[in-house]
């Protein structure tokens, strides 16, 4: 199948090279949907996106097709996470010729992306992958696509520095009210998570990620009861569900524990709802008290 593969991608370059391939049309190519969201923001829709990975799919595992390599060539400039496994293969496939490459993970804060595992011992050996569910890590892609769209499109700057004022002025607002809510509590908020999908948001936030799986597989009986019990003694007060994780294994815990379920999409092609959304996910047990 190796041999096939340089084949293959020829074929779908030449196809796709004619007829109506939109060329004109200022393409910006980005591995994972709420990336899309700077660019738009920063852009103000003038400009295309095209997210490489599926909605609904692990970015971790998923693995392009020649067809998704094909597109990724047309367009004008490539920004990825620079964490997920199969960004090398993506980067492999492309010609010389193909869009310019920024990689996120090498214009962002070092403490960003290499965290250290967490308590379960789970730690990511291309960097945490996750660095975008947390406002550190919004303030920081918003400012490496802002620079990258002045770059490639200088004419345009302008409009670009306008709209990255006002995104970052959002992004600050929204993270001091965050802020604000968890320094009011009296104790450290623990939570339940299957994947450590949050741990820069949780570091950022001064709270406790209580992590299921142990190195991406299913935990043993003993340390499901390990969590169970830290998670008691740390009296985490939510289990977060994601949608493209089975979410039979934190149910169950919620239901030991007596706590309520609230599903978050790290995925989100809407960045600063998702975010919201997430302050409001670790609120719920405040409201339901009320």
């Amino acid at each position: 199948m190796k041999k096939t593969w340089p084949l293959l991608l020829t074929l779908l370059l030449l196809t796709s090279c004619g007829g109506d391939s939109g060329s004109d049309t200022e393409t910006i190519a980005v591995s994972v949907a709420p990336q899309a969201w700077f660019v738009d923001r920063l852009s103000g829709g003038m400009i295309e996106t095209q997210v490489m990975v599926p909605p609904g799919t692990n970015p971790e595992v998923y693995d392009p097709s020649p067809r998704d390599i094909a597109r990724l060539e047309r367009a004008d400039l490539y920004i990825y996470l620079g964490t997920l496994p199969y960004e090398a293969k993506w980067l492999e496939a492309l010609s010389s010729d193909g869009p310019r490459r920024i990689n996120l993970a090498d214009s962002i804060p070092h403490d960003l992306v290499h965290t250290h595992c967490d308590e379960h011992g789970h730690a990511h050996p291309h960097g945490d992958p996750h660095y975008w569910s947390s406002y550190r890590g919004g303030l920081a892609i918003a400012e490496v696509t802002y620079r990258a769209l002045c770059s490639a499109f200088p004419d345009r700057q302008e409009t670009f520095s306008t709209n990255y004022t006002q995104l970052v002025d959002e992004i600050t607002a929204a993270r001091d009210e965050a802020q604000a809510y968890f320094s009011s509590l009296p104790d450290s908020v623990a939570f339940v998570i299957y994947h450590p999908s949050l741990t820069q948001y949780s570091e950022e936030m001064g709270l406790r990620q209580l992590v299921i799986e142990r190195d991406g597989k299913s935990p043993t009986p003993r340390q499901l009861a390990d969590l169970i019990d830290t998670a008691r003694r740390r009296h985490a007060r939510v289990a977060l569900i994601q949608q493209e994780y089975d979410p039979h294994s934190a149910e169950n815990i919620a239901k030991e524990l007596g706590i309520p379920t609230v599903q978050i999409n790290p995925h989100n092609p809407d960045w600063l709802s998702e975010m919201n959304h997430l302050l409001e996910a670790l609120q719920t047990p405040d409201r339901l008290s009320n």
